[in-house]
């Protein structure tokens, strides 16, 4: 499912749950996650966020978490330090609700599965082929 049609799921998935997306969303925050793997966290600032630094550490690699976690039919990249992670995690919020909502997205492609959570709700999306 290419992702400009999983953020139009989003979109109508968030109204079922009674939020109206008005104004700006911005990315707050990007997180892997695995069983006994520290978390890697990327935290977004208010304004122009620049990833920079030496090849091979990473830059594209982030770039391709968050396109993969807006439902990119693409898998990630495969690189020694994915290994262990399960999930992608991307945080948006929405300015002009002032509200937050998550995005989880499985790694590896074969337990793949979609499920965005919005305070004490979640709704699972499916899996992606």
């Amino acid at each position: 499912m290419p992702y400009k049609d999983v953020l139009l799921v989003i979109i109508l998935n968030l109204k079922k749950m009674k939020s109206s997306i008005q104004g700006r969303l911005k990315l707050t925050k990007l997180v892997l996650t695995g069983e006994n793997k520290q978390d890697a966290i990327i935290d977004f600032k208010d304004g122009l966020n620049v990833i920079a630094g030496a090849s091979d550490t990473g830059k594209s690699f982030a770039f391709e978490c968050i396109d993969y976690a807006l439902g990119s039919s693409s898998e990630l990249k495969e690189v020694p330090e994915v290994n262990g992670y399960q999930s992608v995690f991307l945080e948006i919020e929405d300015i002009g609700q002032r509200v937050i909502f998550t995005i989880e997205r499985g790694i590896p492609k074969e337990k793949n599965k979609m499920t965005i959570y919005y305070g004490s709700s979640s709704v699972n999306v499916g899996r992606f082929i």
